[in-house]
């Protein structure tokens, strides 16, 4: 056949959103030079993106391949490379094997249809044997995400409470199949006239700030696995420190997951203490207190200097140092008699080893990771 053959490949890819649809076309012309090359094989220009699409949803792309050219050709088969890795699909319209004539079309819907969090790429082969064999290679590729929640239930404190737990839970995409293992980060801001959170029953609490009225707390949590369902992801425990009719928000930020496709949103909680001061800490003694603690050099030897940014220094306030081992286990505790911004203790009878130094202050307690070589 010395005719000049073409194929041209109109690839429609549509994208509806309820009542919106958008509509890109891109013109791929086959020539005879290229059906005859080496190789047998062409590679498609441009992939079909699928871009982002939900778990448990679908997206759909059509392929229209019309014959523009003066001969027919003949498509034996259509079939991804990968076997669509689970995700991809395809429907022909007519079904290969099939020959084309002059003007006439072939059309081809592609779906992706997600069941888990990731990444996917496949290979979309459309095979020619007339008027010569080729493979019309083209790269299909698509990102899966779920949506996610972390919720704060609104709650309320009664007179009496300690160690006060407020409940956050983690609510799962119900379209998961296939739980995604994911390292979690977000912040707890809330007013610190209020309520002082004290620990967290699982993460770990790895920064906290103060801004004038409100306290924002950094917390972390390896490992966390999302499912579809809802679950407590922690219990943050405080002291409730005024009485009603005082509320505040516990909002939620910053939210960071190290695993691609994995989205959250929030709600966040309202808090209501009912009754009087729990913890007979004033405002003031809060703001003016301790707020941060650093403690240098590390490694040390016979000296540790504390240091406490923004601390209004008052004459005589005494604070309990515990050091632990890595074992948890207490290994020494004394008191230290605070009179500035920056103290030093003697840390003599400590051998080398790395220690966690524990600062007790007005029912708020304070760490650092320390290092002592001897």
């Amino acid at each position: 056949m010395k005719k000049l053959f073409t194929i041209a490949l109109f690839f429609l890819f549509s994208v509806c959103n309820r009542s919106l649809c958008q509509t890109d076309t891109i013109f791929l012309p086959i020539e005879e030079q290229l059906l005859k090359g080496k190789d047998k094989v062409a590679q498609g220009f441009e992939p079909i993106n699928f871009k982002f699409a939900q778990v448990g949803r679908s997206k759909t792309k059509t392929i229209y391949i019309n014959n523009s050219g003066s001969s027919p050709f003949r498509i034996q088969s259509i079939a991804f490379q990968l076997s669509g890795v689970g995700v991809f699909s395809f429907a022909a319209n007519p079904s290969p094997p099939i020959s084309i004539n002059p003007d006439e079309s072939i059309f081809i819907n592609l779906n992706f249809s997600p069941k888990s969090v990731g990444q996917f790429y496949d290979t979309l082969l459309i095979v020619f044997d007339e008027p010569f064999e080729f493979v019309y290679a083209l790269p299909v590729e698509g990102i899966s995400f779920a949506t996610n929640k972390i919720i704060i239930r609104d709650t309320s404190a009664f007179v009496g409470a300690k160690d006060f737990p407020i409940p956050i839970y983690i609510k799962g995409d119900s379209n998961i199949e296939e739980p995604v293992t994911t390292n979690l980060t977000f912040s707890l801001t809330f007013d610190a006239s209020l309520f002082n959170l004290v620990s967290s029953e699982q993460g770990i609490i790895i920064s906290k700030q103060q801004n004038g009225f409100f306290a924002t707390v950094d917390l972390r949590f390896d490992n966390i696995q999302i499912d579809s369902t809802t679950k407590i992801l922690t219990k943050i425990k405080g002291l409730v420190l005024l009485g009603y009719p005082d509320t505040t928000t516990f909002e939620i930020g910053s939210i960071r997951a190290d695993t691609l496709g994995v989205l959250f949103d929030t709600r966040n909680g309202l808090f209501q203490a009912q009754g009087v001061c729990v913890a007979k800490i004033s405002l003031i003694e809060m703001q003016e207190g301790i707020t941060d603690l650093i403690a240098y050099p590390t490694p040390a030897s016979e000296t540790l200097t504390l240091e406490f940014p923004n601390y209004k220094p008052k004459q005589n306030e005494i604070v309990e140092i515990t050091f632990c081992n890595t074992f948890g286990q207490i290994v020494e505790r004394t008191t230290l008699e605070i009179n500035s911004n920056t103290e030093t203790i003697n840390i003599s009878k400590l051998t080398s080893g790395v220690y966690r130094l524990l600062l007790t202050y007005k029912n708020q307690t304070f760490s650092a990771l320390i290092n002592v070589v001897k």
